[in-house]
């Protein structure tokens, strides 16, 4: 008996994310499995992903496929937003507009590959598998997530990171904004040189959990902003810990050709 083809359904979906408002292009269909979610390369369309109507094996998959904002059909209020936090931030939104709120699998493919990484230390319960097709191998990321015992910070975060918050902060004056961004510049640069290093500074098991988490094996932040290339062996692997540098007072850059690592001050 032939097959029957589940397609995919194009259709357009508004969201406001972070004060930019996005027309996102969609395919998708429901399911009884888990959903997969499919993130594009740079430059490219979620049509990458439309033949997975040909895998039998996923006939019972949910699917979710789009495309980012400024490609393809997308539309985006302000080109000049995006990034690739921005892109997680999107698929967060996407997602929950979905109804997607329990575990999926993810497939990203060259920036989608590092936004999905990204989207994978964000919601490590419930992103159950990732597939990093032709992406960079290496997990990029603030860093201060890593600074757990930096209690105080770490509640400022959480507090900051909220939705309600969020608004209730982009719906204050410019002005007013400006000033609170200057005065937590500026308690932080005391509370860190009152804290000390041992505080401040990332927690080797959350750096090796983390590293567990992601198959790349080379992870590069900033937050501490105590430039160093520190190489481990965790679970019988090499892996790398690559910290930038910041750029109050100086330039920092680091260039990366293949297996050659070089930090520089500019």
């Amino acid at each position: 008996m032939p097959r029957t083809i589940r397609r995919l359904h194009r259709s357009t979906v508004p969201l406001t994310v972070n004060g930019v408002h996005l027309t996102l292009s969609t395919m998708s269909r429901d399911g009884s499995g888990r959903p997969l979610v499919f993130l594009h390369g740079f430059g490219s369309t979620k049509e990458d992903y439309a033949d997975v109507v040909h895998q039998a094996a996923l006939d019972d998959r949910p699917v979710i496929a789009y495309d980012a904002p400024g490609c393809g059909a997308s539309r985006c209020s302000d080109l000049s937003a995006l990034d690739v936090p921005f892109l997680v931030y999107v698929a967060e939104t996407l997602l929950r507009r979905s109804g997607v709120d329990a575990e999926f699998d993810l497939v990203g493919h060259s920036l989608g590959g590092l936004t999905g990484l990204l989207l994978a230390d964000r919601n490590p319960d419930r992103v159950a598998a990732f597939v990093d097709i032709e992406g960079n191998p290496v997990l990029l990321m603030h860093g201060d997530t890593l600074c757990t015992d930096d209690a105080p910070y770490q509640k400022f975060r959480r507090d900051t990171h909220t939705p309600d918050w969020q608004r209730a902060f982009l719906a204050r004056p410019i002005s007013e904004r400006h000033e609170f961004a200057a005065q937590a510049r500026a308690e932080s640069q005391r509370y860190t040189r009152s804290a000390g290093e041992a505080i401040t500074d990332v927690n080797a098991e959350a750096v090796a959990a983390t590293l567990r988490r992601h198959t790349g094996g080379r992870l590069i932040h900033g937050h501490t902003h105590r430039p160093a290339h520190h190489k481990m062996t965790l679970d019988g692997r090499q892996a790398q810990r690559i910290v930038l540098g910041d750029w109050y007072e100086q330039g920092s850059a680091l260039r990366v050709d293949g297996a050659n690592i070089e930090l520089t001050t500019l």
